[in-house]
C-alpha cells in the first residue's frame, strides 16, 4: 500500500501534497498538520496525541477521516504515524513536511527515517529534494533507481563512517568506491535518465531532485 504521510512542519509543502494526494492509496496526517492541509486534500487518518488540534472542530471538517489517538510520549508524532502506517500494511511511504522549523525536530524526524528505513520503501520530501536512506542491512534497502534530468544534482552522504557505494549515470560515477563522512559525496550531477545508487557496505543518506 502506497501512503502519503504528512507531518507538522511550519513549511507545509502544499504544492507537493496537492500534486501527489491522488497517487496514493492512503493519506495519514499528524494532528498538528491537519488544519494546514490544502482544501482539496482529505486525509484518511488523522493521528497523534491531539495536543495541536481542536478535535471537535476537526471532526466537523473531516467527516470521513478516522481519528486515532496515539498518546505515547516516548515517540514523536511522526514515528507514531509511521508505525501506524506500517501496521496498516504500508509498503511505500513518502513523508512530507518533516523538515523545517526547529533543527532538533528536523534531526529527530530524520532519525525516524534512519531507524525504519528497512521496514518499507521510505522517503522524505522537502522542497525539491527527495531523501532516502540506503544500507546493507536489508536487500530491499540496499539500492534505489530514480529518473533524472541532465545536470540535476544528487548527493550520497555516509552516516556511519565509511560506506562502499556504486553510482551509475552521473558525472562522477563510482563502482564499489569508498565514501567517507564529510562533503565528498555532495552535489554529484546526473547525466539524465535513470540513476542507480547501490550501497554495498554502510549506511548512506541519498538526496536528489524531485522531478
Amino acid at each position: 500500500m502506497k501512503v502519503l504521510l504528512i507531518a507538522d512542519s511550519p513549511d507545509l509543502d502544499s504544492v507537493y501534497i496537492e500534486r501527489h494526494a491522488g497517487k496514493v492509496e492512503s493519506i495519514i496526517v499528524t494532528d498538528g498538520a491537519a488544519d494546514k492541509l490544502p482544501a482539496t486534500v482529505t486525509p484518511d487518518i488523522i493521528c497523534g496525541d491531539f495536543d495541536s488540534l481542536v478535535v471537535p472542530k476537526a471532526r466537523e471538517k473531516f467527516t470521513t477521516s478516522e481519528f486515532i489517538a496515539l498518546p505515547d510520549q516516548n515517540q514523536n508524532d511522526l514515528e507514531k504515524a509511521l508505525e501506524l502506517a506500517l501496521a496498516r500494511g504500508a509498503t511505500d511511504v513518502t513523508i512530507v513536511s518533516a523538515f523545517g522549523g526547529r533543527m532538533d525536530v528536523s534531526l529527530a524526524n530524520l532519525s525516524v527515517m534512519i531507524r525504519h528505513h528497512t521496514a518499507c520503501k521510505l522517503a522524505m520530501v522537502h522542497g525539491e529534494v527527495m531523501t532516502r536512506v540506503l544500507s546493507d542491512r536489508s536487500p530491499s534497502a540496499a539500492s534505489v533507481t530514480f529518473d533524472t534530468r541532465p545536470g540535476s544534482f544528487l548527493s550520497c552522504i555516509p552516516l556511519d563512517g565509511e560506506a562502499v557505494v556504486s553510482i551509475s549515470n552521473v558525472q562522477w560515477a563510482m563502482q564499489e568506491g569508498t565514501l567517507r563522512s564529510g562533503s565528498q559525496g555532495v552535489s554529484n550531477r546526473a547525466l539524465g535518465g535513470p540513476v542507480t545508487v547501490a550501497v554495498h557496505r554502510g549506511l548512506v543518506l541519498v538526496g536528489y531532485e524531485v522531478l
